[in-house]
């Protein structure tokens, strides 16, 4: 096995219906100077057989062998991570598309960064991708307006209250990636991509590639993944419940996140993350000034008033039990 400059990381389940077409695009990136380590979550369907038939055709793609699942793919991005060596790093998932120029126009803008803010300083760059169908019609030509993000909001406290940055988008570089690993193996998480952008604003900087570098396939499967969260779409589905819950996620990050790197923050940061953990034990009418101290909220003026209700409604055993 060389010594290649991009480790891919391929988490894989149940993916044979598309994995074969994910990993052809791959094979032809325009850069070509890179390692593929795919693990399986205990697939019952072709997908480890698909695998291992690519890893006999391409030296540079391996199979990681381990005999009890993982748990999801959180844990098994996680495993992935962990084996990487490269300078850089990238995620995959099993039923996008790459385009041609996805590695070289994401390296492209990682080198700028680290021209703009050294090498050993944590970095991510994060790209936008098509959405399409099963048969790869396209359905929406940004994710990141489907979902109603902007990428620009990349502050620690501004990713704790949404994340940006879908996990198949990103590329990181080796300080990230070591900063990163300093989370205990059974630390409790969202998602691995929320948390590493959670590390690359506190410790380093995130840069954006503002065009789409994948097909995001949207199907049965992922239907979660890019819903649109237009300001209408939101008043038509809005829930008391999820919206209570997608508040509690965020403490909960936060909460994790302190657990691990709170020493490690900023002055600042420390102030703001404690002002916004404290919301979920504070009384009713010491919520919002909180919430405004520690700089968390969604993105536009309907949602922040729609975050704000809800935080005012919300009874003191709506929060988590370990919230208080």
């Amino acid at each position: 096995m060389g010594a290649y400059v991009i480790d891919i990381l391929l988490a894989t389940y149940e993916g044979e219906a598309f994995l074969e077409e994910q990993l052809l695009s791959i094979m032809a990136q325009t850069v070509s100077d890179w390692n593929l380590y795919i693990s399986d979550d205990g697939s019952t369907d072709a997908t480890p057989h698909i695998a291992r038939q690519f890893a006999q055709r391409d030296e540079r793609i391996h199979v990681l062998e381990h005999h009890e699942p993982l748990g999801g793919a959180r844990k098994n991005f996680m495993h992935l991570l962990r084996h990487s060596t490269a300078p850089y790093c990238m995620f995959c998932d099993q039923d996008d598309v790459w385009l041609p120029n996805k590695i070289e126009v994401t390296l492209q803008r990682m080198h700028e960064l680290e021209e703009r803010y050294a090498t050993d300083v944590p970095l991510m760059v994060f790209t936008d991708m098509i959405v399409v169908d099963a048969e790869l019609n396209v359905l929406r030509g940004s994710f990141e307006r489907q979902i109603y993000v902007d990428p620009n909001r990349t502050g620690l406290m501004q990713l704790i209250s949404v994340p940006v940055a879908a996990g198949c988008t990103m590329m990181l570089n080796e300080a990230l990636r070591n900063k990163t690993l300093e989370t205990p193996r059974d630390q409790p998480m969202d998602m691995h991509d929320w948390w590493i952008s959670l590390v690359a604003a506190a410790f380093g900087h995130i840069g954006h590639v503002d065009e789409p570098t994948s097909l995001y396939r949207q199907h049965a499967s992922n239907t979660i993944g890019a819903n649109d969260k237009t300001t209408i779409r939101t008043f038509g589905t809005f829930s008391m419940d999820a919206a209570s819950a997608d508040i509690n996620r965020a403490f909960a990050l936060a909460k994790s996140f302190c657990d691990v790197y709170y020493d490690q923050l900023s002055p600042r940061d420390q102030r703001r993350i404690s002002s916004f953990t404290s919301v979920s034990t504070a009384p009713r009418l010491l919520r919002i000034p909180r919430m405004i101290r520690g700089r968390s909220w969604k993105r536009g003026a309907v949602r922040k008033m729609g975050e704000a209700v809800v935080l005012l409604l919300m009874k003191m055993e709506d929060f988590p039990l370990d919230s208080k």
